[in-house]
Order: C-alpha cells, then sequence, then structure tokens
C-alpha cells in the first residue's frame, strides 16, 4: 500500500466534489436548453438542474481519478437516471480508494486497454491519420466499447457469415454480438455552431481560433466538405476555403473564416439554429458513458440524450468506415451533421461534432418508437490533431 498511498496522497477528493463556483450554476442554464433536456430526458426542469449539478462533479472527479489510476483505469461511466460516476478498475486494491473519493467502483477482467486491442484487431487506423485502415470481418457493421460491460459490442448483418461469427467467438465475454436493424449513414443534408452551412445540407460544430495570429477557423464534418472547396453559410455568402478535412475513416474538417466582415464569431452554439439564442461554450469535454449531452443542427434543432457508448467503429452506407467516434441517443437526422454536441450545465463544454445516425426511412428512430442510435466525432480528437498543427484552441 506505500506505493498506492503515494499515488493518491495528493487527492483531495472534497475538493474534487464542490463545483467550481467561476463558472456559473446549474440554474444558469438557458432556458431552451433546460427545456429540452427534460423533454428529452424524460423529467422535469429541477430534476434536470440537480442532474447537471451531479453529472459536472462526476465529470470533474473522474478526470481526476483518471489522472491519478492511470493504466488502472479501466473506464468510467455515469448512471443515466442520477448521474452519479461508477469507476472501473483493473486491480482490486484500487477499490477503497475510489470509494473514498466519492465515487462507485466495479473490478474488471478486461478493461479499457484490452478491449481497445479487441477494437484494433477488428479493424481501423491502428497508426492514426493517414494510416491505411485494417478491413473489418465481412457482415461487421460496427462495434463500440462498453465499459460497463467490460466488453466490445460488435453489430453485425443478419447474413453474416459462419467464419465471422467462429472469429467473434474466440474473443470469449470480451465480445458480445448484436445484429443491425438498419444501416447507419453520415447525416449530411454571426456565426454559430449548430448554424446551416452550404445551403443546410450540414451544420457549423465550433468556431476555434489561433489566440496568436487571431486567424479564425470553425470546425465541421469531414464529409459535409470537399478538400480545397469553399463553405457557404446560411445566407449563401462565402465563409471560407477548407483548410484539411478527413472522410472517410475520420469525420471533420477544418474550415479558415476569411470572411471576416460577413461573419463574426465568438465561443456560441446556436439554441434553435439558425438564429435563434445562443449558448457560451467553454473549452471541450471528453464525457464518460452516461454523461448527458445535447446538439444543435439545422434539421432537428435543440435535441438531448446521452452518451452510450465510446471508440465506435461503424460503416455508412454499407461503404464508408468510421472509426473513433461516440455513441449517444439525442435525436439526429440528416442536415444535422457538423454540428455540435456538447455538454451543458455550470459549463457548457465542447464534446464533438454530429456525424451520423441510424435512420428509419429518414427518420431518427425515436420517432417509430425505437431508442435512437446516433454519432459524433469527438472535438478532443479534434484539437489533438489540429491544435497543433494550426495553433487552434475552443474560441
Amino acid at each position: 500500500m506505500g506505493l498506492l498511498g503515494a499515488l493518491f496522497a495528493p487527492f483531495d477528493a472534497a475538493a474534487v466534489a464542490r463545483p467550481d463556483t467561476g463558472h456559473g450554476h446549474a440554474e444558469d442554464v438557458p432556458a431552451a436548453v433546460l427545456a429540452a433536456l427534460a423533454r428529452d430526458l424524460d423529467m422535469t426542469e429541477d430534476q434536470a438542474r440537480q442532474r447537471l449539478a451531479v453529472q459536472e462533479r462526476a465529470v470533474a472527479l473522474n478526470t481526476a481519478l483518471r489522472g491519478r489510476m492511470g493504466k488502472d483505469h479501466a473506464g468510467s461511466w455515469l448512471d443515466a437516471d442520477t448521474g452519479r460516476l461508477t469507476v472501473a478498475a483493473t486491480r482490486a486494491d484500487q477499490a477503497p480508494r475510489v470509494v473514498a473519493a466519492g465515487a462507485d467502483v466495479r473490478v474488471v477482467r478486461h478493461g479499457a486497454a484490452a478491449l481497445a486491442a479487441i477494437s484494433d484487431d477488428l479493424g481501423g487506423h491502428r497508426g492514426g491519420r493517414g494510416a491505411k485502415a485494417v478491413t473489418a470481418p465481412e457482415g461487421v457493421v460496427g462495434w463500440y466499447t462498453d465499459p460497463a460491460g467490460d466488453r466490445v459490442v460488435v453489430t453485425i448483418r443478419r447474413d453474416a457469415a459462419r467464419a465471422t461469427l467462429d472469429r467473434l467467438a474466440a474473443y470469449g465475454d470480451a465480445v458480445v454480438v448484436a445484429r443491425a436493424t438498419a444501416q447507419p449513414t453520415a447525416t449530411w443534408q454571426y456565426l454559430h455552431g449548430g448554424d446551416a452551412i452550404n445551403g443546410g445540407n450540414c451544420s457549423n460544430g465550433f468556431n476555434v481560433v489561433n489566440p496568436t495570429t487571431s486567424v479564425r477557423y470553425l470546425i465541421t464534418a469531414g464529409h459535409c466538405v470537399t478538400a480545397g472547396g469553399t463553405v457557404t453559410g446560411q445566407d449563401g455568402s462565402v465563409i471560407g476555403p477548407v483548410v484539411e478535412r478527413w472522410f472517410p475513416g475520420f469525420d471533420d474538417a477544418l474550415v479558415r473564416v476569411t470572411n471576416t466582415a460577413q461573419w463574426v464569431q465568438g465561443p456560441w452554439v446556436d439554441t434553435n439554429p439558425s438564429n435563434g439564442a445562443a449558448v457560451t461554450i467553454d473549452g471541450y469535454s471528453d464525457g464518460p458513458v452516461g454523461a448527458a449531452v445535447c446538439k444543435s443542427g439545422v434539421k432537428t434543432r435543440l435535441t438531448c440524450g446521452h452518451i452510450t457508448g465510446k471508440d465506435q467503429s461503424v460503416l455508412y452506407d454499407n461503404v464508408n468506415w468510421m472509426y473513433g467516434l461516440t455513441r449517444f441517443d439525442a435525436c439526429v437526422e440528416k442536415g444535422d451533421s457538423g454540428g455540435s454536441v456538447y455538454q451543458t450545465g455550470p459549463q457548457n463544454r465542447a464534446e464533438g461534432v454530429v456525424s451520423g445516425a441510424t435512420l428509419d426511412a429518414g427518420r431518427c428512430l425515436e420517432k417509430v418508437g425505437l431508442p435512437n442510435v446516433s454519432f459524433y466525432y469527438p472535438i478532443a480528437d479534434s484539437l489533438a490533431y489540429y491544435g497543433p498543427r494550426y495553433g487552434v484552441v475552443v474560441s
């Protein structure tokens, strides 16, 4: 216990549990966002406020525990109803420290590293952007990590070959197989996140800026734009050129805003795209499973849900493989692609840009009585790439 004590000695659980009063309170959430949370999460507005306050503390606690546990932090998730944090640990001797910090703990057999290795084995860009993709087994249309189940959930077509089923079975209880109900698809169809771009076929994600040069950009979905092309805004006027675009495999793009006389930018996301009220974005996050998030896009406007899976790989339209997505259950339809996904509460933090969804005749699945299955590309991954290359931060 000597080493473990040294590892955790500087950690002040009470300090982490206290909300940061310098950035507002859950009571400060805009009325439109609070109403959307209550509507889509099936709770009262008072319950939504309480849920956001609990989530804010839980996310801060999870960040602290991840840093101190290192590789023994094997994943985490929030209870969708209460917002309470559970941390998976690969070593039983971590459990007392996690509980003392204020979280629940589950000792798991596999853990995040082992599940990530399975995901890499199934396919994807193991070497990052620009690396050649590894082809997934025939009949597999997607997979994601389920930390609460300590497993990778693999979705297959009903006609998947026996060889594919046998390969998946070889992973044992680290993999569970689900049958596809429909084919996922990319949802493409003052400048705020969520506002229409390119004739309303897609939405803006987040405004970013190089604080040293003051050069401004926006981040949207890669499939919404073409390399070297020009992006236009809701009124058809030019925003600027596409600096980099990644699709398929990844799904983001960086657009330089050159028409600054026309487009005024800031850290804003529209709550009723286009030209509604706005929330202010303060930094970014990479929330755990169970975290409540909201989405702004030009088609379905403001909708909310929970993160339901991490590190999602999915086959769009039976053609394009996507990797590293986050799965969530807010309503998303064509035209919402590129739109803003963010955590709201005492602080509004950017989470990612809308990538795609499983639809029924163009409708999100809740409209036919099924749970929504939607995807976004994490802003943490976009900033990890564009930040060093262009000096950008969320503005």
